[in-house]
């Protein structure tokens, strides 16, 4: 049975940012393939859905990858599994359950709760999140890649607490590094806890509330979510 296909305009987040390096890296990788291996790939990256008031799809999944399609000027997904039709339900009653279920985060990337209301209509409006994208490039490095709900922006709301926005810029400006476990790496003397990106050996404890087993993990804002 062919594929549902699903126009990206026709997606509603359920997060209020990503990380855009993340999706420039994907947007990178996607326009390097040919026709046929990115239509592989995106069967493979099939959205999964709730429908929700009115009928709009609301994506639990994949936001990055909708995100990068969209900068390509792709303007069609591939639809997965719907995993409930609350279409039925008011606005508010609707978000609660979503919230419920893990659907959404509606955590900005300051780590503050906001409402509902806050989370972006379409994926092209999501803002970034530099804590989420530093998550992302240390994934498997500094915590393993387990499938823990939000375990990205769960581990960014941590690092967030102890470096800055401003060491985050020293480091994206560094030289490369070609021997991370040397004493002077460049990237060890700007900020030691960024140096430990290059070096799994250095790996700092769970944040609280993460565990490194995913069926543990539970992020302090709430029940566990699943959405990127």
């Amino acid at each position: 049975m062919p594929s549902e296909k699903v126009d990206i305009d026709d997606l509603r987040p359920t997060q209020l940012t990503l990380g855009l390096s993340d999706v420039a890296s994907r947007a990178a990788k996607i326009a390097r393939q040919s026709p046929k291996e990115r239509e592989a790939a995106l069967e493979r990256k099939a959205i999964p859905h709730v429908l929700g008031p009115g009928g709009d799809i609301f994506m639990v999944d994949h936001h990055h990858l909708a995100r990068a399609l969209w900068s390509l000027n792709i303007r069609e997904a591939v639809l997965g599994e719907r995993l409930a039709d609350w279409s039925d339900l008011d606005v508010k009653p609707f978000w609660r359950q979503m919230e419920a279920c893990g659907y959404c985060w509606p955590i900005d990337a300051d780590g503050n709760r906001r409402p509902y209301s806050a989370i972006p209509q379409h994926v092209s409006e999501l803002t970034d999140n530099v804590w989420r994208g530093l998550a992302r490039r240390v994934r498997g490095k500094a915590f393993e890649n387990l499938d823990t709900p939000f375990q990205e922006f769960i581990w960014g709301d941590y690092f967030r607490t102890f470096m800055s926005r401003r060491l985050l810029e020293l480091h994206s400006t560094s030289p490369p590094i070609s021997r991370p476990n040397s004493p002077t790496c460049p990237r060890r003397r700007i900020c030691p806890a960024l140096w430990r990106e290059a070096n799994p050996l250095m790996v700092r404890k769970p944040p609280q509330g993460v565990s490194r087993r995913p069926e543990e993990a539970v992020s302090n804002h709430g029940p566990q979510m699943r959405s990127r």
